[in-house]
């Protein structure tokens, strides 16, 4: 499909021009993809078309349920993410459809698991939050963080509240026993659990929101991984650093200050 449509718009040689300008690009994750343009009109007239015969001649067909076509202004959700334009600048921010996905398993599983140690329900969540969170950490994803956080404390105060509602135990003596303090946090959930030694330990819930936001930076296309001259370049990736490749003659350095025209449209 992506050769399909640097085809019908290239970018390089004869009629380079009208492709650039129409910035016809796709995006593709195993059968979820995003088309993006300059118009809507040149979506709907000419890269519909296109999607729909190269499915067509394969056997599938393109949902019409599915498909969206929208500014990115109003933006739209790609693999539980939302991608939309403030102005200059693209944000691209957890979708609340994936949000409230998340925070409905934690309820379920805070829920039904009512009368279980709080060390084992640490157990439980903890992965699932880091799982999560680190999917969404190279977007803009902190206030997401912090408000799947508090959502988090919300259930696991009810759910303290619930297992002692027949003793008749107060709220700040639910607060002791199930939260505590460390460092600069305080309402930390936690949960004293017994190794195999005997010895006391304690087991903190982890925090979405303590996820360190890390930007994805794209390989180089010119980057190869048995290169001797780019070995330097990923070890360097590897330790999250920016790197800029040596310069390599007929090779085309990548300069970040210059932005590509942004397509406006997307479907």
């Amino acid at each position: 499909m992506e050769s399909l449509l640097r085809k019908h718009f290239p970018v390089r040689g004869p009629g380079c021009t009208v492709g650039k300008k129409a910035c016809v690009n796709l995006v593709r994750y195993a059968d979820d993809f995003v088309i993006t343009a300059n118009s809507k009109e040149l979506l709907e007239s000419q890269v519909l078309p296109l999607v729909a015969e190269y499915l067509r001649k394969r056997g599938l067909e393109l949902s019409l349920e599915k498909t969206k076509i929208t500014h990115l202004r109003d933006g739209f959700d790609f693999l539980g993410q939302n991608i939309r334009a403030f102005g200059d600048r693209t944000i691209i921010q957890p979708s609340k459809k994936n949000i409230a996905a998340f925070l409905s398993k934690i309820r379920k599983l805070i829920k039904a698991n009512a009368a279980i140690a709080p060390a084992a329900l640490v157990r439980m969540l903890n992965p699932k939050i880091r799982g999560w969170a680190n999917y969404h950490r190279h977007a803009c994803s902190k206030r997401a963080f912090s408000y799947v956080d508090s959502q988090i404390f919300k259930c696991l105060m009810a759910w303290a509240r619930r297992r002692h509602k027949r003793d008749g135990k107060n709220r700040h003596w639910i607060v002791d026993k199930y939260f505590g303090s460390q460092g600069n946090r305080r309402w930390w959930f936690f949960g004293d659990d017994e190794t195999q030694k005997g010895a006391c330990e304690r087991l903190w819930l982890l925090h979405a929101a303590s996820t360190p936001i890390v930007r994805h930076l794209k390989v180089r296309s010119d980057a190869h991984p048995y290169a001797p001259e780019c070995k330097e370049y990923w070890e360097n990736r590897k330790r999250k650093a920016p790197y800029s490749l040596p310069d390599q003659g007929n090779r085309i350095a990548f300069n970040y200050t210059v932005r590509p025209p942004r397509p406006d449209w997307g479907v």
